[in-house]
């Protein structure tokens, strides 16, 4: 699953243009604010390049966004990770601990004051965090679990929020890139809307290539957005188109046997 690094520069421009404030998790936690605003989030779950490039994108039309990494080799890089907090970025952490400890809540727990001592000990202060999604077959409970756990847990490691558990998805319209109900990576955003319609779904033809749309989302008098994005899944259009290639060749030949 891919798409064109160029498509979220054009959608950074439509946000730019609109009237909505665009907030970081943190700033929507401290400043809880009542319509017309965007939380603008990334998971970083691979690739902290391409959360360099994305982040460079957002920076040009002013934008600040917040950069969920986690504490895995090939993720936390720390070059990577002052690069996007000098552009003006929150960096929080994107934990996992749960799983990694294979469904052991106390052990969870010391593994995640410990990770999050790993990002202020580079100078880092994270302020707010996020879980990460199980990639393993074997799933041992949600990662959000720790803090049903331990209530003390955000007040002793000194963060304001968790960015699934803090906020009232009631209230916002959830937009990501990625089928987060069914695990399932799609070429569609999936728009999680306010009332009684669970989701709506658009396709690439709309959404990805479609500005427009993204125009008509940002129209709404009292919008309230909450958008993930996954770096990873961004590319410069060139790869995109090698890729697109590939993938084309391979249909073809696994067709014929």
């Amino acid at each position: 699953m891919h798409y064109s690094l160029s498509v979220y520069q054009r959608i950074c421009e439509e946000i730019a243009r609109s009237n909505y404030t665009v907030h970081t998790v943190e700033q929507f936690f401290r400043e809880n604010p009542s319509c017309r605003f965007i939380i603008l989030r990334h998971d970083v779950d691979a690739c902290p390049s391409r959360a360099l490039e994305m982040a460079k994108v957002e920076y040009s039309y002013g934008i600040k966004a917040t950069y969920y990494f986690r504490y895995v080799p090939d993720v936390f890089k720390t070059e990577a990770i002052k690069s996007i907090k000098a552009m003006g970025h929150e960096i929080g952490y994107h934990y996992e601990t749960l799983n990694k400890c294979e469904g052991n809540l106390s052990e969870a727990i010391k593994l995640f004051e410990k990770e999050i001592n790993e990002f202020r000990r580079i100078g880092i202060d994270i302020k707010t965090v996020c879980a990460h999604g199980s990639e393993n077959k074997k799933v041992y409970g949600l990662n959000t679990d720790i803090f049903k756990y331990d209530p003390q847990l955000e007040k002793r490691v000194n963060i304001i929020g968790e960015a699934y558990l803090n906020v009232d998805f009631a209230n916002v319209t959830y937009i990501t890139d990625w089928k987060v109900y069914t695990r399932t990576p799609n070429l569609l955003f999936e728009v999680f809307c306010r009332g009684e319609q669970p989701y709506v779904e658009y396709s690439p033809s709309t959404i990805m290539e479609n500005y427009q749309l993204v125009s008509r989302l940002l129209s709404s008098p009292d919008g309230r957005f909450y958008i993930t994005i996954h770096p990873q899944y961004y590319i410069k259009k060139t790869f995109l188109l090698i890729i697109t290639k590939i993938r084309s060749r391979i249909g073809r030949e696994w067709a014929r046997g």
